[in-house]
């Protein structure tokens, strides 16, 4: 039977099905049209580094895979680790939503609130999330693997923004992120720039929906818990995967 790896915060975990209703999960259709075995090691509220280092961890285990799919989440989230009576048991922050390990509710409201009112940078958010992507894009050169984008992350708004004589063009939204106010404009065309080039160095055809809606906002319907997208956006997904892997010949 043929392996497949999937990483990914809850849209790939559950996507807010309940238990009668996971034939509708996009990994659930996938794992029966190919009658494979799939490796989920997605979970809810997983934030990008830790999809980074648990898609590293499980191609560094004894497993193979014949294909490794992963779905990158919001750059905003978060995880972070009690230092007393812990050793791996993960706190999730996502601006106001908390989940996880709560070993002390005030102490994490209070760095919530400390890190989103001052350390949420997410401009360097967004480059590191870029290197990430290009880092397993090259470990996984010699591998079948197709990514998924969760959520936009600014993608669209950095890959449009221009620099003319007369000035920006198309900038309004990202530019929270430049410092607009107080920086130079070749300094922020620099900054815009080096974000362009990452993405330039993204193999697009790598992934499913890079240049489509991202599928967080494929909510046509809803899932059981009212918030993910429910059977026709899973639908789509499940059916961008299985033609990326028929285009590139890729046999479950």
């Amino acid at each position: 039977m043929t392996n497949v790896m999937v990483a990914g915060c809850s849209f790939s975990a559950t996507c807010g099905f309940s238990k009668e209703n996971l034939p509708l999960h996009w990994v659930r259709l996938l794992s029966n049209h190919y009658s494979c075995q799939v490796d989920n090691i997605a979970i809810d509220g997983a934030s990008n580094d830790e999809i980074y280092y648990r898609t590293i961890e499980a191609l560094n285990s004894v497993q193979r895979y014949d294909l490794v799919i992963v779905q990158w989440t919001s750059i905003g989230r978060q995880w972070i680790y009690f230092d007393d009576n812990n050793i791996d048991d993960f706190t999730m922050i996502n601006f106001g939503n908390i989940a996880g390990l709560l070993q002390n509710r005030d102490a994490v409201d209070q760095y919530a609130r400390l890190h989103y009112s001052y350390f949420n940078n997410q401009y360097m958010n967004l480059k590191k999330w870029l290197l990430q992507i290009l880092s397993l894009q090259t470990l996984l050169k010699d591998k079948p693997f197709v990514f998924v984008k969760g959520f936009d992350n600014f993608l669209s708004d950095f890959s449009s923004v221009e620099f003319l004589e007369s000035g920006f063009k198309n900038i309004d939204a990202v530019k929270r992120l430049l410092d607009f106010k107080n920086r130079p404009d070749a300094y922020i065309a620099d900054k815009v720039k080096t974000i362009q080039r990452l993405i330039e160095k993204i193999d697009k055809y790598k992934w499913v929906n890079f240049d489509s809606i991202e599928f967080s906002r494929e909510l046509d319907d809803l899932a059981d818990d009212k918030t993910h997208p429910g059977s026709i956006g899973n639908k789509k997904l499940f059916l961008g995967i299985t033609d990326y892997c028929t285009t590139n010949n890729i046999l479950l």
